[in-house]
């Protein structure tokens, strides 16, 4: 039995950051983890099946913040495990040897008996794989196996402890898979892409679609609770959790991307995504467990998440599997180096912000507009071709929402987000005018040099009680001055770009000219 240490849960808090999941019980193992799956107990009792370098350790959650390990079944040694389960057996499949592992757990948490399964595919034994999925009838699907590198079927149902080879797809590598109602999504992570595949006939697959994913690396494919709504991760760096609507599977579209907010630029990498009730929980190298409400799959909003590895930055260390089925919501993340976590998540509904930004003199959409949230997390994203924007995040309050387009004057409104809720928001962005010839006639000016270099003149017929002021291609005031009849010198004040003026008379403003700076 594979010893197990308990790290005390005051200190782990410390170590650990967190947002709307809390620590239940952390263990370490003295060796390496990898994927991590869960199983429940006729008698209500429910166990965590982790993959651990020498072989699957099975640890009763009967007390959560006092896990135990009541079995560890050795294995072939390998630096990758995964494990899926069917009525009371779990199958177990690595890369490296033996087979098909089935674990009777019937007997848990006393004893547990296994043998390693080797049938003969064709002219070959059945020796390792890199994935295996079982789907609602029973239906085993193990992928990149040394007898085929894309999908072997065996039917479970019938007899769990010598499955039925029922049949099999040739094609592309498949790294992972997800399977529904005898449909397929496949993750072929070394052509970038996944495919649709309908498997109602296992002696026929027909590949129905294939579609790029973002960073054309995919990993793993889950299928929404409605199963209108794919979502993927890409293991690259950076790489984000996508979501396709694969409603009609001769128009996928993508909907929308997301990153985790707390390590955008670093580096993190993707693992697998799986969706609880329209959550997505995800495991991510170096970055831990998020939690993304996925209610509305255009509008990915981070709403939790726990940090298992502080150690690094980037690469291919922490995280690896996130197991959130479980009867009582618990999650069951595996840490590569610092071991098994249990943690309890409030699955919060996001504050949804959504609206369309137009132009306030044509009503003409705008399209890259960039919402600015201004919270600790400082949530952005930018409006599409269709002047529509969809963001939010996890905790109501009252928001100053910032609007920005170069060429536009910005615009800042104060809104009340609340959970659960869809607050919607239409902006309407003041263009500045690019035209010297184009002005108010009642504040006409006129500006010159343009370009300029060191000294701006301004002409007006209203001096005295008028101020000028320049903008920024972002929109921001870079200069206010009262006008006089002197010139008005800039020398370093502006740096070399594109600017806009205008002049403001008490309560009226004019229309702005664009003009260059140039310092010679």
């Amino acid at each position: 039995m594979m010893r197990l240490t308990l790290v005390l849960l005051f200190f782990t808090n410390i170590l650990f950051a967190q947002l709307n999941t809390q620590l239940v019980a952390n263990f370490t193992y003295n060796e390496k983890l990898s994927d991590v799956w869960g199983y429940l107990a006729p008698n209500g009792i429910e166990y965590a099946l982790v993959a651990t370098k020498s072989g699957t350790s099975i640890v009763s959650l009967a007390v959560p913040s006092a896990p135990t390990e009541v079995a560890f079944v050795p294995s072939p040694s390998s630096t990758w495990r995964d494990i899926k389960t069917w009525q009371h057996y779990a199958y177990v499949i690595n890369q490296n040897d033996g087979g098909l592992q089935i674990i009777n757990l019937e007997n848990l948490p006393n004893s547990v008996t296994y043998e390693h399964w080797l049938p003969i595919i064709g002219n070959d034994r059945l020796k390792s794989a890199h994935n295996i999925f079982i789907d609602e009838f029973g239906i085993a699907y193990i992928t990149a196996s040394n007898v085929n590198q894309s999908i072997l079927m065996f039917d479970l149902a019938a007899n769990p402890e010598a499955p039925t080879f029922i049949g099999q797809h040739t094609g592309n590598y498949v790294h992972d898979i997800y399977v529904r109602d005898n449909m397929a999504y496949s993750a072929n992570i070394y052509s970038g892409m996944f495919q649709v595949i309908d498997l109602s006939d296992k002696d026929v697959p027909q590949v129905l679609a294939s579609h790029a994913t973002p960073f054309e690396f995919t990993h793993n494919t889950w299928l929404s609770d409605d199963g209108q709504t794919l979502f993927t991760t890409d293991e690259r760096t950076s790489a984000s959790i996508a979501a396709y609507d694969v409603s009609d599977v001769d128009n996928i579209r993508l909907l929308d991307e997301i990153l985790p907010l707390k390590s955008l630029g670093q580096g993190t990498i993707p693992h697998n995504v799986h969706v609880q009730d329209d959550f997505l929980v995800t495991s991510f190298n170096t970055d831990g467990v998020t939690i993304v409400d996925a209610a509305r799959p255009h509008n990915l909003i981070e709403v939790g998440n726990y940090d298992t590895f502080l150690e690094n930055e980037y690469g291919f260390f922490g995280c690896w599997g996130a197991y959130p089925f479980l009867p009582s919501k618990l999650i069951l993340a595996t840490d590569r180096t610092n071991g098994l976590f249990v943690l309890e998540p409030t699955y919060k509904r996001a504050c949804y912000l959504e609206g369309k930004v137009s132009n306030a003199n044509t009503n003409a959409v705008l399209n890259g507009v960039q919402v600015k949230i201004n919270s600790n997390l400082a949530v952005s994203t930018l409006s599409n071709f269709a002047g529509d924007y969809a963001t939010g995040l996890a905790e109501a309050a009252t928001y100053d929402v910032r609007f920005e387009k170069e060429g536009f004057y910005p615009k800042t409104l104060e809104v009340g987000l609340q959970n659960g809720i869809l607050t919607e928001l239409d902006v309407q962005l003041e263009p500045l005018v690019s035209s010297n010839a184009t002005v108010e006639n009642e504040i006409a000016f006129h500006l010159s040099p343009n370009p300029c270099t060191d000294v701006l003149h301004i002409q007006t017929a209203h001096m005295g009680n008028t101020t000028l002021e320049i903008y920024n291609i972002l929109g921001q005031k870079v200069v206010q001055h009262p006008l006089t009849n002197s010139p008005i010198y800039i020398g370093n004040k502006l740096a070399e770009g594109t600017y806009f003026a205008r002049i403001r008379l008490q309560n009226s403003v004019s229309k702005a000219i664009k003009f260059i700076v140039h310092h010679s």
